[in-house]
């Protein structure tokens, strides 16, 4: 099943690789060394929608802390993002005990520019549906006496 986690390490790796003179910043993002990139998760949301099927809906931001202090970086670092996240994003996780992997696209890409401080976000949100990893919940009450008496019926 894909979590946050995996969506976030996608992100990570495709920042990594499309945008490679921009650090992607992992830790203390309260004292960013400009120009970087913060990737900050915002929320998820999964509804059940059968037994064994779930819709996830997650946005994470990705922010870029300035160091040119102008409009024009920020709308070219913008652009960037926005064309790289046009592409789908293949997000490795964990089946079972092997390792799988599956193209996501981004459902939406909003930003928000603050000329103040110098900080461009861009907002990516996912929207999909994946199979639980939950057993089916009614395996306690299956009585295989009665599904056999039933079956020669």
């Amino acid at each position: 099943m894909i979590t946050t986690q995996n969506i976030y390490k996608a992100i990570r790796t495709r920042l990594t690789a499309d945008l490679p003179t921009i650090t992607t910043q992992i830790k203390d993002v309260k004292n960013p060394a400009p120009p970087c990139l913060y990737i900050q998760y915002v929320s998820v949301n999964e509804n059940e929608i059968a037994s064994d099927t779930i819709n996830t809906i997650t946005s994470f931001a990705i922010v870029y802390f300035s160091d040119k202090k102008t409009l024009l970086d920020m709308l070219q670092v913008e652009q960037s993002l926005r064309k790289s996240f046009k592409k789908p994003l293949k997000v490795e996780f964990l089946n079972g005990q092997s390792t799988e992997s599956r193209f996501l696209d981004v459902t939406s890409i909003n930003s928000a520019i603050n000329e103040t401080d110098y900080i461009l976000t861009v907002t990516l949100d996912f929207n999909f549906y994946q199979a639980t990893d939950v057993d089916n919940p009614y395996d306690d009450y299956i009585n295989t006496d009665t599904m056999e008496i039933l079956e020669g019926v």
